[in-house]
């Protein structure tokens, strides 16, 4: 079952039946774990009593919680085969490992819109989703606005 905080930690805002704290975003920036490696995982259930978001919610939490991008990033990737000891052979891009991965448009680590910037997803090494069109050169634009220079 894990150490007793396993039961509690959690991104999304609510309070961990078991210790009565808070899991909000705000409390775990304040956290006594902060420093310390933390993991994240979409198929991770914290508690039947917390409720469960995706894990693109949780990275944006988790980066606005003070681990940053990148740390965000490192919790649902490295950080989360070492927790379960799979480092050996997945959590990193290499020849040989095992891995999901998920092509995204762009070259910045910003999490705040990676549902957007999905391009191509493999699982096991198969592609799963087809690829992605680039937008259009109108996309953004109320309909009717003209393209190029005012």
């Amino acid at each position: 079952m894990g150490p007793p905080w396993w039961r509690c930690v959690s991104t999304a805002a609510g309070t961990c039946p078991r210790s009565r704290r808070s899991t909000s975003p705000r409390t775990a920036a304040r956290s006594p774990w902060r420093g310390r490696r933390v993991s994240r995982s979409p198929r991770a259930p914290i508690s039947r009593h917390v409720p469960h978001v995706d894990l693109l919610t949780e990275l944006r939490l988790l980066a606005g919680a003070g681990l940053g991008d990148a740390g965000a990033l490192a919790a649902a990737t490295t950080e989360a085969a070492r927790l379960l000891r799979l480092d050996h052979d997945r959590g990193r891009i290499a020849a040989g490992l095992r891995a999901d991965l998920v092509l995204l448009a762009g070259t910045d680590l910003d999490v705040s819109d990676l549902g957007s910037r999905i391009r191509r997803v493999w699982q096991a090494g198969r592609l799963v989703t087809p690829p992605a069109a680039p937008p259009s050169p109108s996309a953004g634009r109320p309909p009717g606005a003209a393209s190029g220079s005012p």
